[in-house]
């Protein structure tokens, strides 16, 4: 049989401090991505002694580097319905950085704002996949560059 406790009636207000919490999470990634923007003109990364902004990021932020690279291309994504969508709590950053480099592949913003909903973050990257284009001299490229090279180390063993 199943007792009723005062925890049950509390599920609901915890669901919605959740909630309450993730848009204030994200309206705080928003500015980050706007501060972002702000520093990354005066090479703070390079002075710092990193070799790129997102490594910068990751170090200073103690965060991922995926999500370093989201708040970088959030700071170069020129002023959009995106980041206000962010900047109100109403999309994560994950959602705000897959739809912008969606709308670098040819959709228009609308477009993306208009079906994103309906779709998870998986399948947005799935789409995202979908859309880049590579050229067939990029992927000759991408082949040539790769390498094995085998040195002996201290022991002598390769």
């Amino acid at each position: 049989m199943f007792e009723w406790s005062e925890e049950v009636d509390q599920v609901e207000v915890w669901e919605e401090k959740l909630l309450s919490n993730q848009a204030e999470i994200n309206r705080l990634r928003a500015e980050q991505a706007e501060l972002v923007g702000r520093l990354d003109p005066h090479q703070i990364a390079w002075s710092a002694g990193d070799r790129n902004l997102t490594d910068w990021l990751s170090a200073t932020l103690d965060i991922s580097h995926q999500t370093a690279r989201r708040l970088r291309t959030l700071a170069y994504a020129p002023d959009s319905q995106i980041k206000s969508e962010l900047s109100k709590g109403a999309i994560s950053l994950d959602r705000a950085a897959v739809l912008v480099e969606l709308s670098q592949t040819g959709l228009s913003e609308a477009e993306v704002l208009s079906f994103s909903p309906d779709y998870s973050l998986g399948r947005l990257y799935g789409l995202l996949e979908r859309r880049r284009r590579v050229s067939r001299e990029d992927a000759q490229t991408l082949f040539s560059d790769r390498y094995l090279m085998i040195q002996p180390s201290l022991d002598q063993s390769a």
